[in-house]
């Protein structure tokens, strides 16, 4: 069976004895003719009509990105975050490009942090002004790019709050940017919310004896004096 992404399909004919062959394609859904012409293979029968039919496998990448890290940080700490690329569809993947700009204010990458491998093996990751992106011109069906990074959550980062931030992959089902073969593009993303700590507080708001209510620390007020005693006895 042949195999095919988003290109051409040539039909070869073969010589017969006829003055001329009109070529007629009825193509299946998701195909889409391209030209149609008179072919003249020599003098003999005429008049005859043929079909025939040929089936073709349309195979498509497609990349599934995933993003993990910790749900809750406190600010001024350290987040790790792991991104996971997978070409879960039956083609070959081109002109991969894989981003993670950490958007939000309150995330600082930390210089150094990004590590990324396709299948075990190591690639390179490029840098930015406040995230990374890695581009790769093929990732294979079935492989699993994966890319590690840490970063800084801002020592002033609001607490209680929620800090958002995605990551992206875009790619084509074939190589180049030949307007004559485009191919067909796709995209992913995923959002990681990272929450921060809660500060906790505690005050007294009542009390059941006047003597200790929230005004027991004014210095006009007379001081408690009490005293303990202990003994020690001995056998």
């Amino acid at each position: 069976m042949d195999q095919a992404s988003a290109g051409t399909l040539e039909p070869t004919l073969p010589e017969i004895g006829m003055d001329s062959v009109v070529l007629t394609d009825l193509l299946g859904p998701g195909l889409e003719s391209v030209s149609g012409s008179v072919v003249s293979v020599g003098a003999g029968i005429t008049g005859a009509d043929a079909t025939a039919e040929a089936s073709i496998e349309v195979v498509e990448p497609l990349l599934v990105i995933e993003k993990t890290g910790p749900a809750a940080a406190d600010p001024g700490d350290t987040v790790d975050y792991q991104l996971t690329v997978t070409n879960e569809g039956d083609g070959v993947a081109y002109d991969v490009t894989v981003a993670d700009l950490l958007a939000d204010p309150a995330l600082t990458l930390v210089p150094g942090s990004v590590t990324a491998t396709l299948d075990g093996v190591p690639v390179a990751a490029v840098p930015g002004a406040d995230g990374f992106s890695v581009t790769l011109p093929v990732v294979m069906p079935g492989s699993v790019l994966v890319v590690s990074c840490q970063a800084t959550l801002e020592p002033d980062a609001a607490p209680a709050s929620q800090y958002v931030n995605t990551a992206t992959v875009d790619y084509d089902s074939v190589p180049g940017t030949d307007p004559a073969n485009p191919g067909r593009d796709g995209t992913d993303s995923d959002d990681h919310v990272l929450g921060s700590s809660p500060v906790v507080t505690k005050a007294a708001i009542a009390t059941s004896i006047a003597e200790t209510a929230s005004d027991q620390h004014d210095p006009a007020l007379p001081d408690l004096t009490w005293a303990r005693r202990s003994a020690t006895t001995s056998s």
